[in-house]
């Protein structure tokens, strides 16, 4: 029997035959600090652990049962933060990206850190471990699906890597709201809003009447600000041309550029000018590589894609 620190279970006993005249039990407790039994058979958990309570009749028989008792420390509250410690109930993320998530148990001292977690229309959960845990002969409760139905096109994917760390990844631009609740029926829960953006935009133009300076090829870049909330307040560029001797793609320049971006507007940066170098090549090409905004977060994309624009040589 599995019982709560400071929670009482009363176990019940039935003496055979049912025409016994003396039908008292004595019971005991083989540790009291974990686990103390009155005369009624009623368990009270006093400290996690295992003990054996033990009832015995009292006729003289030496008649006697036993049960296993575990006394497990629940877990009040549940709080998801990132590795820093700082909070991860909301959450604002690009689309193809990574968040690792702690779960800190409330108290620290929980005996069965185990969160079950909620499948939605918008929340996947995968996971990933592959052992078979029980905790006090209980198989380990993990996820739950809303109406039993799998989730196809869901914003976020839950990955659980253990009972104290999730990762969450976000499949699609969308709202979701992540629920979880103590597997050890404590009262602890834990929600995570995550909010996920489409990932800042970046285009340009190139025009044949005025694509050179001194006759060096230069491009005109635009960028588009496609997140809902943030306001963009610099980007980091990165530059690359192709020589049209062997199509290959060089590395020219990174740097950053201050610029201010409201929510779903597009603004012209500065015009790229390359150097005499690369005045010959066949196209000029760049990305954005990290986008900064004036709610103090950023994002860097080593991966982003290039943008081309071909040059008229």
């Amino acid at each position: 029997m599995m019982i709560a620190k400071g929670s009482n279970k009363r176990l019940q006993v039935e003496v055979l035959p049912s025409k016994t005249t003396n039908k008292k039990v004595v019971w005991s407790s083989s540790n009291e600090a974990i686990a103390k039994v009155s005369n009624n058979g009623s368990v009270s958990g006093r400290t996690p652990g295992t003990c054996i309570i033990t009832c015995m009749a009292d006729d003289g028989t030496g008649m006697v049962d036993s049960c296993t008792v575990t006394v497990v420390q629940q877990a009040n509250g549940i709080r998801a933060v990132y590795a820093d410690g700082s909070n991860a109930a909301k959450i604002l993320m690009p689309a193809g990206k990574n968040r690792t998530i702690l779960l800190n148990y409330i108290p620290a001292d929980a005996s069965w850190k185990e969160t079950t977690w909620t499948q939605t229309d918008d929340v996947a959960v995968v996971d990933r471990r592959q052992d078979a845990q029980t905790v006090a002969g209980q198989p380990r409760v993990t996820i739950e699906t809303v109406n039993g139905v799998q989730p196809r096109n869901p914003v976020v994917t839950v990955y659980m890597e253990s009972g104290e760390e999730i990762t969450l990844h976000s499949n699609r631009p969308g709202k979701a709201i992540i629920n979880g609740r103590a597997a050890d029926g404590g009262q602890g829960k834990v929600r995570i809003d995550v909010l996920v953006e489409p990932a800042v935009s970046v285009f340009g133009t190139y025009d044949a009447d005025s694509g050179t300076q001194n006759g060096i090829p230069w491009i005109q870049p635009f960028v588009e600000n496609t997140s809902t909330y943030r306001t963009v307040d610099s980007l980091t560029l990165e530059l690359r041309a192709r020589d049209r001797r062997d199509n290959d793609m060089e590395y020219i320049y990174e740097k950053e550029v201050e610029v201010y971006i409201m929510p779903g507007r597009t603004k012209s940066l500065p015009r790229v000018v390359t150097s005499e170098e690369y005045k010959k090549a066949t196209a000029i090409c760049y990305r954005i590589v990290g986008a900064h905004y004036t709610d103090g977060s950023s994002e860097r994309e080593e991966g982003a894609a290039l943008h081309y624009i071909e040059l008229p040589y």
